[in-house]
């Protein structure tokens, strides 16, 4: 499984397992949420980077995590205070394994940003959460599919060449 996978789903356990979060953590950024699904969290993956090559098998990436929470109701006053009081506890889930179970090395708070919609009297707060996870990478192919056979090199000239014969075995 890649390890953005990994990452989202590690992510969607953790808070799932909140209560409030029950039942309402989902895996995507293009979900249309209606007003009975509130309070939901989106999470998903936008970028990755190669911040360091480790040797030819591994890499260090770094995975940017997004985590939106909506909530919704006709308090703006009440919501604003809800939708603090729901981003402190997904921060404080997070912050209780940093490797989410050992598939990243860390995992740290990059922003928020909130935004409020409003249709009618019915008001909706998002907040967007940032994150950025650390992982090594190892790739699929490694050192041991690869195994070198027999080289011969004869180095004294016959006829004025050199014979030389490499043999290599790949992987089947």
């Amino acid at each position: 499984m890649h390890y953005r996978q990994q990452l989202r789903e590690a992510v969607r356990d953790a808070l799932g397992a909140v209560p409030v979060f029950e039942g309402r953590c989902h895996i995507n950024r293009a979900r249309k949420l209606g007003r009975g699904e509130l309070p939901a969290v989106c999470i998903y993956t936008r970028r990755s980077v190669t911040d360091r090559h480790v040797d030819q098998w591994t890499d260090k990436k770094t995975c940017t995590l997004e985590i939106e929470l909506h909530v919704g109701g006709t308090d703006a006053e009440v919501l604003a205070a809800d939708i603090d009081t729901l981003c402190l506890v997904i921060e404080s889930e997070l912050l209780k394994d940093q490797t989410l179970g050992g598939i990243c090395e860390d995992i740290e708070s990059r922003q928020d940003e909130i935004e409020t919609d409003a249709d009618g009297e019915y008001v909706t707060v998002h907040c967007r959460m940032t994150y950025e996870a650390t992982f090594v990478f190892q790739n699929v192919v490694t050192a041991d599919d690869f195994k070198l056979v027999g080289v011969e090199w004869d180095l004294a000239p016959k006829d004025g060449r050199i014979a030389a014969l490499d043999e290599i075995e790949l992987p089947q």
